[in-house]
């Protein structure tokens, strides 16, 4: 192979894995020279990217970048693909901090840019924190935030869209170069509607999902966003009640409500929405497409009956659904509630809109939230939540003096893929996990992003 001509083996690489080129370029002088070139690194990544984020944001095009740049990507994704498949996987570098003051929750991170959005709920303002350069942009105020969109990502920057408690939809956009967080439209909702979620298509049009006061079904109302005039609803014959969740495609707006084990879907064409003047009026309902089934963690294959508790569903490029659970465990000739446990089920990213919806699995990790606090990762395909494991069962006849204190919480992520066990991530042993307050993950950077009441500040962990 070292005879042929380097245009010969750029043109192998571009069929090689992500860790196949960084052997090759160890193997000789001359491969590591070849490794120089551009074209080197570029399809590996590009396929890489396909099942992976990479170190930078989404929308980043890799022909711009150097080859040094790709290089260092790939090696980023490789080191941390390897650490997140360990049991444990270790803290990689300094951990990041920088004073937050009265910005103690996340409403989410700027991928790949180690950057994150806070939001002050006793003062109603946010402000995009760059923690690289260890600076925050001046607070902005947006009102008192019900639900937030998944960040929209564009050249140069994001757009958020949230839902305020005042029946208002306001829109704002979060810059790291310059670092700057602007409002840059808002909208009045309409009175007589009860308003759970939010929707951000692109920045074109944002939607909420509405249920009449009379009992019909739900609606899904958008708002183009150049002109307020604007507006479309589309009916649906879906009851209110569960937990609602909205789920962007590629052509459509996926509608589906949690019922315990089984999510009625409904698929909404783009189309239908506020594009356009006259708007769209849809002369029909928009009916059920499928119902798609919570399928049950591998670790309860020999459980009996369950049912899910407290659901909740945590909106990236594809949605995680959160259950915190009680399995039932048969023991001899009885049956007893067996361990609490906390199971998230991965659904895939919506495609086109006559593709049915189906979770593809769902994971258990036993123990419980610990304030509640889990999130996931932009992409959809990992979540990270601190937890409470179980406490190991004493013997009858022994007294436990202990027994009402709680476990050390841990800090367990979660990924996508069916064949990753739970992975307990290793914290700095100054960070106390009971003083969290607020919880994000960046799977493209592999950070993970704490607010801890304590001292007021967001820490910024790494694991690449």
């Amino acid at each position: 192979m070292q005879s042929l001509p380097s245009d010969v083996i750029l043109q192998i690489t571009s069929f090689l894995s992500l860790a196949d080129v960084v052997s090759l370029s160890l193997v000789s002088k001359s491969y590591y020279a070849l490794a120089a070139e551009h074209s080197f690194w570029l399809q590996p990544l590009r396929a890489a990217r396909l099942k992976q984020p990479l170190a930078c944001p989404a929308l980043d095009d890799l022909s711009e970048h150097t080859p040094a740049s790709l290089k260092q990507l790939a090696l980023h994704a490789l080191r941390l693909a390897h650490n997140w498949r360990q049991p444990t996987a270790r803290v990689r570098g300094p951990v990041c901090s920088l004073p937050c003051g009265a910005h103690t929750r996340i409403l989410c991170v700027l991928a790949g840019a180690r950057a994150a959005v806070l939001y002050s709920t006793s003062e109603e303002t946010a402000m995009c924190c760059d923690l690289s350069a260890g600076r925050a942009s001046a607070p902005v105020f947006v009102g008192q935030i019900v639900d937030v969109a998944p960040p929209l990502e564009e050249p140069g920057g994001w757009t958020l869209a949230a839902l305020l408690a005042s029946q208002e939809i306001v829109v704002f956009t979060a810059r790291v170069h310059p670092l700057s967080l602007q409002v840059v439209c808002t909208r009045a909702l309409e009175p007589g509607y009860t308003h759970s979620n939010i929707f951000l298509p692109d920045a074109a049009v944002v939607g909420v999902v509405r249920a009449p006061a009379a009992g019909d079904g739900l609606q899904l109302h958008s708002y183009n966003m150049a002109d307020p005039e604007i507006t479309a609803t589309v009916q649906t014959d879906c009851p209110a009640g569960g937990v609602v969740a909205t789920a962007v495609g590629d052509d459509a707006v996926h509608l589906f409500v949690l019922q315990n084990v089984q999510a009625p879907v409904y698929a909404c064409p783009r189309a239908l929405l506020a594009y356009a003047c006259p708007a769209p009026r849809a002369d029909y309902t928009l009916r059920r497409s499928h119902v798609a089934r919570i399928p049950r963690p591998p670790s309860d294959a020999a459980s009996g009956s369950y049912a899910g508790e407290n659901h909740r569903v945590l909106c990236g490029a594809a949605p995680i659904s959160v259950a915190q659970r009680f399995t039932l465990v048969p023991i001899v000739d009885s049956w007893r509630f067996g361990p609490h446990s906390v199971a998230l089920t991965f659904w895939p990213r919506p495609s086109q809109v006559n593709a049915a919806l189906h979770p593809a699995h769902t994971v258990a990790v036993l123990g419980t939230l610990v304030r509640e606090l889990v999130a996931a990762a932009p992409s959809g395909r990992a979540a990270v939540l601190v937890v409470a494991p179980l406490a190991e069962e004493e013997d009858d006849d022994e007294e436990d003096e202990d027994e009402d204190a709680d476990a050390a919480p841990v800090l367990m992520l979660v990924q996508a893929d069916a064949d990753a066990e739970p992975v307990q991530l290793q914290v700095p042993a100054a960070l106390d996990l009971l003083r969290i307050c607020a919880l994000a993950l960046d799977d493209h950077i592999g950070c993970v992003f704490v607010v801890t009441d304590d001292d007021e500040c967001m820490h910024c962990i790494p694991y690449a």
